[in-house]
């Protein structure tokens, strides 16, 4: 059984139904030979998380019990019983156990996290959004919080201010494909002058990975924009070279494009059709 929970645990497998089978019986004590004290309360309080996620109420109860007579008073557990509160549906004494904790502990990043999470599930998406920045104010460098105010702000059309939880994020993880391209397909969006930056973080997410489908049309689509931005442009030099390049640059990416979707008809004929676009 402990064997089977440390791989779990090492792997970062989510296996509730394996968490609960191999760890609840240290809730009743046995194996307690095999194991510390803090180990088997470590394994009671993956017992309690999993046994929220099968919607085994009971069973979480017992494991919360067993951890606030060991713990009274503790800040950890107190969020616990939140998350047994959202569980439930007490949104409003979940928020309230939550706002205590960050009171007394204000650089708790569990707990602030918690709270963004429970305000996404309420819908609130102003409260995640300022709990969020309430949270990156005091851990500026935590790349899970930027990407999902990233995502919040690009899922209501915020674009300026997506792009710029992308730049914070590409700080911290600059060689990252999928951020680069997040962030110019974001630049894509503004539009304008931005159009052009786009296009040079597209080509840098292909010089880290040259088969990335995504930043392959996502340059293709640059180039495309600036060479039909040249056209209505006349008699500047900078502007028709330019344009001259993203032909280049346009014909290799679509080359490329072509060459991944030989032999599958259906994607071949789909990507002509996005190509004409």
């Amino acid at each position: 059984a402990l064997k089977v929970l440390k791989a779990l645990r090492a792997g970062r497998v989510r296996r509730p139904d394996l968490v609960v089978a191999h760890g609840a019986p240290f809730l009743e004590g046995r194996h307690a030979s095999s194991v510390g004290a803090a180990e088997r309360y470590a394994i009671i309080e993956e017992v309690f998380v999993a046994a929220l996620d099968r919607g085994e109420a009971e069973l979480a109860r017992r494991c919360l019990a067993t951890l606030n007579a060991r713990f009274p008073g503790s800040k950890r557990v107190r969020s616990l019983a939140a998350m047994a509160d959202e569980a439930a549906g007490n949104f409003e004494a979940a928020m309230g156990k939550y706002d205590s904790i960050i009171e007394e502990d204000p650089a708790n990043m569990h707990v602030h996290k918690r709270r963004v999470a429970l305000l996404l599930s309420k819908g609130d998406t102003a409260g995640a959004v300022a709990a969020l920045n309430d949270y990156l104010a005091l851990n500026a460098g935590d790349p899970d919080a930027w990407l999902e105010l990233a995502r919040i702000y690009t899922a209501g059309a915020q674009y300026r201010r997506a792009a710029f939880c992308w730049e914070e994020l590409l700080l911290l993880v600059p060689s990252n494909p999928v951020f680069l391209c997040k962030y110019a397909e974001t630049l894509y969006t503004l539009g304008g002058p931005e159009v052009k930056t786009a296009r040079k973080y597209f080509a840098k997410a292909l010089a880290l990975q040259p088969d990335n489908l995504r930043a392959l049309y996502g340059l293709h689509a640059c180039c495309q924009a600036v060479v039909g931005s040249a056209a209505r442009t006349k008699g500047q030099r900078t502007d028709r070279d330019d344009a001259a390049l993203c032909a280049d640059l346009s014909e290799h990416a679509v080359a490329r494009l072509r060459a991944a979707y030989k032999g599958n008809d259906f994607n071949a004929r789909l990507l002509e059709r996005m190509l004409e676009l």
